[in-house]
């Protein structure tokens, strides 16, 4: 490398580092702006309906397993910034929550548990600020390839004749 590539590099290496900087704190901005946004809208609790469920490998102990993938789940989210204190409910299990797992890295949700009869293994990617997620759930030793999605809010407004009224309210 020639000594002017290098000088060249050594010039621009302390913009380039304020712009990497600037550039993450705007996306944490805005991620935390999200947040905001959907625990408005959602609260503390994301309700996923199932849209996809497949089976892996047919088989009949197949079919017996994605007879079990719950139309719905509930991921109770206390704390956005903590995802080690989520409580899933796979249905009407509830999922212990030494028993859930949040990769951070990958978005990824993990848990095991059993509903009396049978062993479950779920590993779910979240996407769009944990209202979309898909992976795969192992119910006794059967895969099944399955996609959730949270319904949009229904927000009731009411429109208030005079605006002094809102404020004394």
């Amino acid at each position: 490398m020639s000594t002017s590539a290098t000088s060249a590099r050594d010039e621009f290496q302390p913009a380039m580092g304020a712009y990497t900087r600037e550039t993450r704190a705007f996306r944490k901005a805005v991620q935390a702006e999200r947040d905001a946004r959907v625990t408005l809208l959602y609260g503390d609790a994301h309700t996923y309906r199932l849209k996809y469920a497949e089976l892996i490998r047919g088989t009949e102990k197949g079919k017996q397993a994605l007879a079990l993938v719950p139309e719905a789940m509930t991921l109770v989210i206390p704390d956005r910034r903590d995802p080690a204190r989520d409580h899933l409910f796979f249905g009407p299990t509830p999922v212990p929550s030494r028993n859930l797992h949040w990769n951070r890295a990958h978005r990824q949700l993990s848990f095991a548990i059993s509903d009396g009869g049978h062993e479950i293994h779920g590993h779910l990617t979240m996407m769009h600020n944990r209202l979309r997620a898909y992976g795969t759930f192992s119910i006794d030793g059967q895969d099944v390839a399955v996609e959730y999605h949270v319904g949009p809010q229904t927000v009731f407004t009411r429109e208030v004749a005079e605006p002094v009224m809102l404020l004394a309210a």
